[in-house]
């Protein structure tokens, strides 16, 4: 019987280690960029884990307005992945809900410091800020995403609506018609200009010098 109760301990004990071991595994994932995190058979299962076990949930959270649910796993996503797009727009909504912007603005000063080089993580910012009413601070992370990426239809279109709202319509009229170039599809930017008469599908170049850097609020 002793010699039971022994054997068994050093099981449990060899399965705490284990268990020890493997979340020491697991937190050196933290801090993985999204954006190559899937070329690996490993960080694409951590992908897949996390949006089947903690991105569903919190959507379902999100749609009940149980922010603080929903805060939890997205929280738990952005430790292991910083710039995980659906997790960063799901805490935008959280912190809107919630009245506390800073929550969110924390998450994508973390992802910006660590994977400045991706034009999706400026352009989520940018309608964060633009839901907040602050449009210039929006402009200006949809202007840093162009400068990744010139070919970002979704950065075009956001800076669209953000110059209608400052009233700037050639501006407007000019990354809408990009955006509409590039394959958007979302028919909001075009209606808001056709409502002011400043829509003019002449396909009028960008100006590069002033504007090189989904709102998806009115589709």
């Amino acid at each position: 019987m002793g010699q039971r109760i022994r054997f068994s301990a050093t099981l449990v004990a060899a399965a705490a280690l284990s268990c020890a071991l493997a979340l020491g595994a697991a937190a050196q994932d933290a801090g993985r960029d999204y954006y190559t995190a899937g070329a690996s058979t490993e960080g694409a299962q951590m992908l897949r884990n996390l949006d089947q076990n903690h991105y569903r949930r919190a959507v379902g959270a999100l749609e009940r307005r149980r922010y603080e649910g929903a805060l939890a796993d997205l929280e738990f996503m952005l430790k292991y992945v910083p710039n995980h797009p659906r997790a960063l727009a799901g805490i935008s909504q959280v912190a809107i809900g919630v009245q506390r912007p800073g929550l969110a603005e924390q998450r994508f000063k973390a992802a910006l410091e660590r994977y400045p080089q991706h034009d999706e993580t400026y352009v989520i910012y940018g309608v964060f800020l633009h839901k907040l009413g602050r449009t210039d601070a929006a402009i200006a992370q949809y202007r840093k995403a162009l400068e990744i990426n010139a070919s970002s239809g979704f950065a075009h279109y956001n800076l669209g609506l953000a110059y209608v709202d400052t009233k700037d319509y050639a501006q407007a009229n000019a990354h809408a018609q990009k955006a509409y170039q590039l394959g958007v599809s979302f028919p909001g930017l075009k209606r808001q200009l056709q409502a002011v008469g400043a829509w003019k599908s002449t396909e009028p170049s960008v100006d590069a010098a002033k504007d090189s850097a989904g709102d998806q609020r009115d589709r």
